[in-house]
């Protein structure tokens, strides 16, 4: 608390006078430091308090400043007092969603792999996907007996948007996981014998491009007969535990159409995204790591899950396609 008092009389004489007017939020952080630069017996042990101030206007008084307390390696002790949204201003649900509960990004989530992972325009997607998402989750808690006030329809594009961002963020979490996935799982890297760079791009470029011909890609090892099975690459396997099977609260492992075997959608989407990363390496020798625009990805998903749908009605390869799926996905829960 003495460093509450130090940091209010740090305030200038303006902010002073404004506080009945307005919602202050500070942010405090303290730390002792140890350093052999000050030698003065007083400067033996350093604190510092730095400190943010924020106006806010008086409709914001709902704020609240929440403490939280971490350590630091060197074992600082950190304080932070923090804005959050107040239950007292928004209704519950709202106040859930806005603090990062999953569960409802979990569902928007879900509900992008049970229709089509490529959303239309941003707007569009507000009015209906999201907002379905938002009154399937509002049923649910109404089912299920939860308390769910009124005025939250108030705050249903707020929400939306979030869940907007959440998928956003989603595929390009896909996106980084090919990323880092694709140049070791295809080896695009060029021998030491290789001495230019020129040399090294060509290299580069030219096993990419083997690797697109004939959707080599895609191939899985070969089993015991020495056939090879169409999408079983181990890159689409290690992308597909990593971000459909993670063990965390937002994991669409939680879902039933994940835990028996990996969604033929979500590998097609997996896969969309290893072709679109093959070939910047193969046009530029190396990933430039451009936007994803969906129509560069959504071609190719479409292509896939057509060849997934003949694959998997095949009299054999079907069985063993199945059987595939469900062993990653075992292998993921």
């Amino acid at each position: 608390m003495r460093f509450l008092s130090l940091a209010k009389s740090m305030l200038p004489p303006f902010c002073k006078s404004m506080v009945p007017m307005f919602q202050m939020m500070l942010t405090f952080e303290t730390a002792t430091i140890q350093d052999s630069t000050y030698k003065h017996p007083l400067l033996g042990t350093i604190v510092w308090v730095l400190v943010t101030v924020r106006l806010l206007p008086q409709q914001t008084a709902g704020m609240i400043l929440t403490p939280r307390i971490s350590q630091k390696a060197a074992g600082a002790d950190i304080l932070r007092i923090r804005r959050a949204p107040s239950r007292r201003s928004h209704p519950r649900l709202v106040f859930i969603l806005l603090t990062g509960n999953s569960f409802w990004r979990l569902e928007m989530r879900h509900a992008l792999f049970c229709g089509h992972p490529f959303l239309p325009e941003r707007w569009l997607v507000l009015k209906e996907e999201c907002y379905e998402v938002l009154l399937g989750v509002i049923a649910r808690y109404e089912k299920e007996e939860k308390p769910v006030e009124s005025g939250y329809g108030d705050y249903k594009h707020n929400m939306a948007e979030v869940l907007y961002d959440d998928v956003i963020m989603f595929r390009s979490m896909i996106k980084r996981a090919v990323q880092e996935a694709v140049p070791s799982g295809y080896a695009l890297y060029a021998p030491p014998s290789v001495a230019t760079q020129e040399a090294c791009i060509t290299f580069v470029k030219d096993r990419a491009t083997l690797f697109l011909k004939d959707s080599e890609y895609l191939m899985g090892e070969p089993n015991e007969q020495g056939k090879r099975l169409n999408f079983g690459h181990l890159v689409l396997k290690q992308v597909c535990l990593l971000v459909y099977y993670p063990k965390t609260s937002k994991s669409l492992r939680n879902f039933p159409e994940f835990q028996d075997a990996v969604p033929r959608k979500a590998l097609a989407l997996v896969a969309a995204m290893v072709h679109f990363v093959l070939t910047l390496y193969k046009n530029h020798g190396k990933d430039i790591n451009p936007n994803i625009i969906s129509k560069d990805l959504e071609g190719a998903y479409n292509k896939f899950m057509g060849s997934m749908q003949k694959l998997n009605g095949h009299h054999s390869k079907g069985q063993r396609f199945k059987a595939m799926l469900a062993q990653w996905a075992d292998e993921g829960m």
